[in-house]
């Protein structure tokens, strides 16, 4: 499984955060398994990206582990996307049933991708002093990572969404906008949002997965997400292709400039 699949997750689960699977006091997922699938995956891109600063620092090698470093980075920022959206989720879990369950283990696995998160952002920063391609638009997906994080987050109560959003003052502002808005726009927006993001997400997936196997694992932990209500479009039906192209343009055209505005 591509981590690009983590962004459709993390809109659906900001989105129906107060659906069926959180009104009785429990635990949201297996915290251990959950932590145990974080730590290794913090190991493997330790270990992977502590190689490609070497790549990188060794002039006398003859190819360009660049292509390969963007796979893993891709995967880094989007499962801090994820991730940053589920501590979110077990803390309001939390919060309403007024428990300390879920709380621990939604920080403590943010910690290790924020871990992941700094290292991989010292790879770019170096790649963005020579014009790399792939640093820029490593680059490009982290901005936009974290500018629709904040828009997710700012689906939670504000104590909630100011201890994980990137920019706490902009995901204030995100909060202040859906409170002006009325419920009829509202559903639109969600709906031009979920689009939007998923069809981001889906382009991300055509390129290899950095470690399939322990995403997989990750999906399966937040299964529930599946009982959420999908997108009014339906994507396989072939008359309905150029209408959804259409529409996914225009999805995104509107959620930048809402993004900008913010």
């Amino acid at each position: 499984m591509h981590a690009g699949l983590f962004i459709e997750m993390a809109t659906d689960l900001s989105l129906n955060s107060r659906s069926v699977p959180f009104q009785t006091p429990n635990e949201v997922i297996n915290s251990d398994e959950f932590w145990q699938i974080s730590r290794d995956k913090l190991e493997h891109w330790t270990k992977t990206l502590s190689m490609f600063s070497e790549d990188l620092s060794n002039p006398s090698r003859n190819h360009n582990p660049w292509a390969a470093i963007s796979y893993v980075i891709e995967e880094i920022l989007c499962s801090e996307f994820f991730v940053r959206i589920a501590a979110a989720t077990c803390v309001n879990k939390d919060r309403e049933f007024d428990m300390n369950m879920n709380a621990p283990i939604g920080r403590s696995v943010l910690l290790f991708h924020l871990e992941a998160r700094l290292r991989a952002l010292e790879i770019i920063n170096e790649g963005l002093k020579t014009d790399i391609p792939e640093a820029i638009h490593l680059n490009e997906l982290r901005n936009r990572l974290e500018r629709w994080c904040d828009l997710l987050l700012a689906f939670f109560p504000t104590d909630v969404s100011s201890e994980f959003s990137i920019e706490p003052k902009r995901c204030q502002e995100f909060n202040r906008d859906f409170s002006e808005e009325t419920a009829s726009s509202m559903r639109n927006f969600e709906r031009m949002l979920r689009i939007s993001i998923r069809e981001y997400g889906r382009k991300l997936i055509q390129r290899p997965a950095a470690n399939p196997t322990l995403n997989r694992r990750t999906a399966e932990l937040f299964s529930f997400i599946g009982q959420f209500s999908s997108s009014e479009i339906e994507t396989h039906a072939p008359f309905q292709t150029n209408q959804v192209s259409d529409l996914t343009n225009d999805a995104e055209r509107w959620i930048q400039d809402y993004m900008t505005i913010g």
